[in-house]
């Protein structure tokens, strides 16, 4: 009887994480993608001996290990939090950028690390730096922010403005493959590339913030996402690309810099 109410409710775990996971697997997987096809050799190389796998194989491994021992820690590393004054909260050191940062410094030493660990500090990074890029991952505390508590419709029916938006990658993309998405949105030139990569975990979540905000004017309160004019299809899919496409370049930043000759 208890080897069945575990295993009922290690699914509910798992259907939970799926259904607020930013930018659902398949956003992951391209920010995971657009991430390797950054990498130097020499990082690529050191990537490869420590995972075994490519960054698209983990890229949703903090969802579904988030609630379960040990990994339950990481728990709160996906998001990012606001203060009173609508500006990235720098205290709240339970956070993503937080951990990024940590991360990062701590794996400059990869070298007097165990190589289980510093495989387990890329796994956290390839979901965590992704992950707090998306929109709906800047989190707004709860009573302190009312403008920021509405919901969606679809098709009439109630819906999550959180789950609207973690799905946004593939919102009337239907039928695209990660290389696609790959080739059709990672076109920017290395100029602009390494603009978007410059400074650090702190000063990417402070953009993420303030890029927040815009999904907020894109998608108003009672938006009816199956009666959506192209222009507002075309401003979604614009904020998503640019989101996944920064979480992607600067989680490959991260990787070149640890593993750098």
């Amino acid at each position: 009887m208890n080897h069945k109410l575990n295993i009922c409710i290690i699914f509910a775990i798992l259907a939970t994480t799926v259904s607020v996971q930013a930018w659902n697997g398949f956003g992951h997987s391209c920010a995971a993608y657009i991430a390797e096809k950054h990498l130097t050799p020499e990082a690529k190389a050191k990537c490869e001996h420590y995972l075994k796998h490519s960054f698209v194989f983990y890229a949703s491994w903090m969802d579904q290990w988030r609630y379960i021992e040990p990994y339950n820690v990481s728990n709160a590393w996906h998001v990012i939090f606001v203060d009173s004054n609508w500006q990235l909260d720098t205290e709240d050191t339970k956070r993503a950028q937080h951990h990024t940062a940590r991360i990062w410094k701590e794996l400059k030493d990869y070298k007097n690390l165990p190589d289980s660990l510093v495989r387990q500090n890329l796994i956290y990074l390839i979901h965590m730096v992704p992950d707090y890029h998306c929109p709906v991952h800047t989190f707004f505390r709860k009573g302190m922010f009312p403008e920021r508590t509405y919901s969606l419709r679809n098709k009439g029916k109630k819906t999550v403005l959180h789950t609207f938006w973690d799905a946004s990658v593939g919102f009337r993309r239907k039928g695209w493959t990660i290389e696609r998405y790959h080739k059709e949105i990672d076109v920017y030139s290395p100029k602009q590339v390494k603009k978007w990569q410059k400074g650090d975990a702190i000063r990417w979540a402070n953009d993420a913030v303030m890029q927040s905000h815009r999904l907020y004017d894109i998608t108003p309160a009672d938006t009816d996402i199956s009666k959506m004019p192209k222009e507002q299809v075309a401003e979604i899919h614009k904020l998503t690309d640019e989101m996944i496409l920064k979480g992607g370049y600067r989680l490959a930043r991260i990787i070149n810099d640890v593993f750098k000759k």
